[in-house]
């Protein structure tokens, strides 16, 4: 299980703030990997334990075409593994191809991938669309009536494909679903943080607070910005890791500094 250990005496402030999404859960199969992997290193390296930030990193799939034997490998973020796992659960159901004949396959809602997943809805469409891409499922239905199912043999789409029998389990990989996955993390990630126009007018604020203050932690320009707002039409309901990506963004862009848990602006 090949992993980066951060200290969080040294961690960059901005991972040791992340929690990715709270409210998601890996595919137990994957959360029993790390868990005993914690549990394991906490016994050797006693008191130090492990805080898993689990929707980081790739997680290696064998997907196996039971119909023709093919099996595919990707390396994929571990959300879009544990979509992939949670619809593999599902019990085997009969759908009709063509008059007259009929396939087994298995079937599940984005409504209830949603449930298992701790995922919004739209975010398990996103996530789904890299498997319709690469012919693994099929998408039937629209909107929130949106189901997928198993596919007999590989539709198309890019992948490493390897003719024979072969157990599904962790290995091998292929690079351009690593690339497309940790994209779309990475998007999905400067998108939480600039999904309204008031990113802007925050950053003018943090702009004129670092200016008066010179250098500033994450936790008071949180602060600041919640008591700035207070009582006005702008509501700052930002968390401190929607806060730090834009932050993140600002330091992108040129206009402030992170040093020492500190933000400052950018001498240029």
């Amino acid at each position: 299980l090949p992993f980066a250990l951060c200290s969080s005496l040294f961690a960059l402030r901005s991972l040791r703030a992340q929690s990715a999404d709270g409210s998601a859960s890996l595919h137990p199969r994957g959360a029993a990997l790390l868990r005993a992997y914690g549990e394991a290193y906490s016994v050797l390296k006693k008191p130090r334990e492990l805080v898993w930030r689990e929707q980081l990193g790739l997680v290696s799939l064998e997907v196996e075409f039971e119909a023709t034997g093919i099996t595919r490998e990707f390396s994929v973020s571990p959300m879009h593994a544990t979509l992939l796992l949670h619809l593999g659960d599902q019990p085997l159901s009969s759908t009709s191809s063509s008059p007259g004949a009929s396939t087994s396959c298995k079937r599940v809602s984005a409504l209830r991938l949603a449930e298992l997943s701790g995922l919004a809805v739209p975010a398990v469409r996103r996530r789904m669309e890299l498997w319709i891409h690469h012919g693994v499922v099929a998408q039937e239905g629209a909107s929130e009536s949106v189901v997928y199912r198993t596919l007999d043999a590989p539709h198309g789409g890019e992948g490493l494909d390897r003719p024979g029998g072969g157990a599904s389990g962790l290995s091998g990989g292929a690079s351009h679903s690593t690339h497309a996955a940790m994209e779309e993390e990475e998007e999905e990630g400067l998108a939480a943080a600039a999904d309204d126009g008031s990113t802007k007018v925050f950053m003018n604020f943090i702009l004129g607070m670092l200016k008066n203050l010179e250098s500033m932690p994450l936790e008071r320009i949180h602060n600041m910005l919640k008591m700035y707002t207070m009582g006005s039409d702008l509501k700052y309901e930002k968390t401190p890791r929607e806060l730090t990506q834009i932050l993140n963004q600002m330091i992108t862009e040129e206009k402030v500094e992170f040093s020492d848990g500190q933000y400052r602006l950018l001498k240029k």
